[in-house]
């Protein structure tokens, strides 16, 4: 085992079936992995792991929308309490050393208190105004240690 993250693959087989709504038709589905799908994407976003209903189709427009918002709130205010993080609005290496350089402390941490679940954006243009061979080594060597 190393310390790096790892994936894992299960097999179950349910023997109880409940019907659901997925891209608005009426699906039949193993009982045990519907219900742990919902509570793990509730606990995503924030909503009582007992909510079946909220984010019942993955595929609907209020699902999208719903995690979306919950990803787009949760990074503004990381980025608003952690203003030195990796962010997409950290387009080179040195406005990324000139953050890191003093962080200091959080600032406003009583907005941490609106986060809601474990969603984040991630931030797609991290660095990126710098050749790919750069940044890559950078990242490696000094922002994941």
């Amino acid at each position: 085992m190393g310390d790096r993250d790892s994936e894992i693959a299960v097999r179950i087989r349910d023997s109880e079936e409940v019907t659901t709504t997925f891209n608005q038709l009426s699906v039949t589905v193993g009982k045990f992995v519907h219900t742990m799908r919902l509570r793990l994407m509730n606990e995503h976003v924030g909503l009582p792991l007992d909510d079946m209903a909220t984010l019942a189709d993955p595929f609907s427009h209020s699902f999208k929308s719903n995690w979306h918002q919950v990803a787009q709130q949760n990074t503004a205010i990381f980025e608003e309490v952690f203003d030195h993080i990796a962010s997409s609005r950290v387009k080179t290496w040195a406005a990324f050393r000139e953050l890191t350089a003093s962080p200091g402390e959080p600032k406003n941490p009583e907005r941490l208190r609106l986060v809601k679940g474990h969603l984040c954006l991630h931030p797609l243009y991290f660095l990126s105004d710098e050749p790919p061979t750069y940044r890559e080594s950078a990242l490696d060597a000094q922002l994941y240690q």
